[in-house]
């Protein structure tokens, strides 16, 4: 009986992994924690915080979508033997978070992290920043109405980073853009073709709508 059951967990084991991946979709409940990798992330296996919940962040912003931890419970945390600056993400309160570089919107030595709005193959967050842009004007004679020269400006704006990433790939951050998620769709001939005859160009809102469908179609698997 002891061997039968020594065999059982050992299979167990050996099959927890893939049940884990197959988990990952909008209803996952992540555990706490610290995902240093995404390797992490995508088997489920969070690193635990090594201080209690009350020291964590709440959310910072109206629609609940940035988690900011100041540079005192950073250093808390790296102190003991959890690197936030090196993370690849965390979750708290059961809901995942992938760290982010925004240096325009908060102070020195705070690490930002964006919660992760949709959770599948193809996954999707977004988080309010500051875009800089560059924009050339033409310098006019003011006596002759003549171009003279070029002047290239830096415009600051209110904007929104939009990222997605694939499960079943390297977990790399792309821009949520029509280009690169055509890219993510090949797998899906049918879902492909339906998207290749989409009327240029294409809405933000039909961009969601087929990575929610793709997704729907082509859940993670292991």
């Amino acid at each position: 009986m002891k061997q039968v059951l020594s065999l059982l967990l050992l299979l167990l084991s050996a099959y927890l992994p893939s049940l884990q991946a197959q988990a990952l979709n909008q209803k996952t409940v992540f555990a706490d924690g610290c995902y240093g990798r995404f390797e992490d992330f995508r088997r489920l296996r969070p690193a635990p915080f090594p201080v209690p919940a009350d020291k964590l962040p709440k959310h910072t912003n109206t629609d609940k979508n940035v988690l900011v931890f100041d540079a005192e419970v950073a250093k808390l945390l790296a102190e003991r033997g959890t690197r936030l600056d090196t993370a690849w993400g965390v979750a708290v309160a059961g809901v995942p978070y992938i760290r982010v570089v925004d240096t325009l919107n908060f102070m020195a030595g705070e690490l930002v992290f964006a919660r992760l709005h949709v959770v599948g193959r193809l996954c999707y967050f977004y988080h309010r920043t500051m875009i800089m842009e560059r924009l050339v004007m033409d310098v006019f004679n003011p006596m002759t109405q003549q171009k003279v020269a070029e002047k290239t400006v830096v415009n600051r704006r209110k904007g929104i980073a939009q990222y997605f990433f694939d499960v079943n790939g390297d977990g790399k951050m792309r821009e949520f853009d029509a280009k690169n998620l055509e890219e993510a769709i090949k797998s899906d001939a049918e879902l492909l073709s339906t998207w290749q005859a989409l009327q240029r160009p294409i809405p933000q809102e039909r961009l969601f709508n087929t990575l929610l469908i793709f997704n729907e179609r082509n859940p993670v698997k292991e």
